[in-house]
């Protein structure tokens, strides 16, 4: 121990070894040299503003700047403006970022960045804009629940029953397509057979002749044919004649018979097939039959979605209302699944955390089952030895950090680390290291007291108290004469 002290004195330069030391009486003193430091904490003032990658310490007496271990956080994780940065690692003295990860997210999802946790999404707003099936026939595709959902059709009818009327998918307008058959009405109660032809209704020619000399045939393209009575022309052996002269009215107010009259019979109602209304909205195609309208084939008021109950009422026609039914949004991580005003709305999302912070834990939407995955950005993290300071997230798993500094800065204790303990000094036993107290703390030199020799001296014979630096003795050597 004696020959340790006497080396560090010697790299001090506060300790003059050889014989050049010595002299005759009234030689020279040997010289004292300050070392810049002691202590790694000397050095902290005189190289401050080292940055987050650089440390301050004592080597050989002198303050130096020395990296920290590769790996070391030196900044925390962050959002900026192009995404997620995540923490920033030491390497060779300099603070590196890693390269930001853009956060984006599907349709109806809106991207976001926590510092901590990284990229995230949200549902967009019910009812924000979106294209569900490509087709801009749809114009009122929404967002709900986080998806985008397939808005109604555009309706596209020109009123035109000699057009077949679509929707252009790309630009979204209306088409009609000449039909070249089919039954119509042009509107002219003077024509019959009117039928489709060209994208046009075209009919024949009204036969408006009732084979009564007795009266004037015409046709108005409103009302029809008419007769009117030729005055004092056998009126009352007509009935189709009403007794002024006037034509007899046979309309029996049913629209599946077409009413005439004969001047032989007077006024006849034939049964037709025309497209007619049965009043029931919830029949479509209706027909006369029989001189009664029949409902056609039943609407199908079927939307498709499983969070409506759907049907149908003779006087309002389809009915599709929201339930509150059991239904799979399509993520097997959110449990359970429920009907909320028409859509299926997720349950609560899975929560997976395997305890290890040097994995990112997820949730698979097809799978529902938990996935952890290495942190991409390393991290701080227990290792779990009192040996070492905090570990850093590599692969998965904790890698060891840096050994725990044990020093006690104590002459007489021998200084180590225990696995369970942690550091541990134990006492030299018969060191004494200041005033013969064994094991005394804070000592670094040797403390005795020097005899001055030199009869000359006030103090000639008398012990005084060793020099001191930073309140640690130091030992002097007095030559003759001092």
């Amino acid at each position: 121990m004696q020959t340790q002290r006497i080396a560090w004195l010697a790299a001090l330069g506060a300790l003059c070894l050889g014989a050049g030391c010595e002299g005759a009486e009234g030689g020279e003193k040997a010289a004292v040299v300050t070392p810049d430091c002691v202590a790694d904490k000397d050095c902290s003032a005189q190289l401050p503003n080292l940055g987050s990658c650089l440390q301050a310490a004592c080597v050989a007496g002198s303050c130096v700047a020395q990296d920290l271990a590769d790996g070391t956080v030196c900044a925390e994780a962050a959002c900026g403006a192009t995404g997620y940065v995540a923490a920033s690692q030491c390497a060779a003295g300099v603070c590196v970022a890693p390269a930001a990860v853009a956060c984006t997210a599907p349709v109806c999802q809106v991207a976001s960045c926590l510092a901590k946790s990284g990229c995230s999404t949200a549902f967009a707003t019910d009812g924000t804009a979106c294209d569900a099936d490509g087709s801009a026939c749809t114009p009122s595709d929404a967002c709900l629940a986080g998806a985008c959902a397939a808005g109604a059709a555009k309706t596209c009818d020109d009123g035109n029953v000699c057009t077949q009327d679509g929707c252009d998918g790309k630009t979204g307008d209306c088409t009609a397509v000449a039909a070249q058959a089919g039954s119509c009405d042009d509107g002219n109660a003077c024509t019959v057979g009117d039928a489709c032809q060209g994208g046009g209704c075209v009919g024949a020619a009204v036969d408006c002749g009732d084979a009564d000399p007795c009266t004037a045939d015409s046709c108005d393209k409103g009302a029809g044919c008419g007769h009117a009575a030729i005055a004092g022309c056998g009126a009352s052996a007509n009935p189709c004649l009403q007794a002024d002269g006037s034509a007899t009215k046979c309309d029996d107010g049913n629209a599946c018979t077409t009413d005439g009259c004969n001047v032989k019979q007077g006024c006849q109602h034939k049964a037709n097939s025309d497209p007619c209304d049965d009043s029931d909205a919830c029949t479509v195609g209706d027909a006369c039959a029989g001189t009664v309208c029949a409902g056609g084939k039943a609407a199908s008021c079927a939307d498709g979605n499983p969070c409506t109950d759907d049907s149908c009422a003779p006087k309002t026609g389809c009915q599709n209302k929201a339930n509150t039914a059991g239904c799979d949004d399509g993520d097997l991580c959110t449990k359970p699944d429920a009907c909320a005003n028409g859509g299926c709305v997720g349950g609560a999302l899975l929560v997976c955390d395997d305890g290890n912070p040097c994995t990112v834990d997820a949730c698979n939407p097809k799978a529902g089952d938990c996935t952890a995955k290495p942190s991409a950005g390393g991290g701080a993290c227990d290792d779990g030895d009192p040996c070492t300071g905090d570990g850093a997230c590599t692969g998965g798993g904790c890698a060891k950090g840096a050994a725990t500094p044990c020093d006690d800065g104590k002459v007489c204790t021998l200084d180590g680390c225990d696995a369970k303990l942690g550091c541990v000094h134990s006492p030299v036993q018969g060191c004494n290291d200041c005033d013969g107290k064994p094991n005394c703390t804070g000592a670094l030199m040797p403390s005795f007291a020097l005899n001055d020799q030199n009869s000359a001296s006030p103090s000639h014979n008398t012990a005084v108290e060793p020099l001191a630096w930073k309140n640690k003795p130091i030992l002097m050597i007095s030559v003759h004469g001092y």
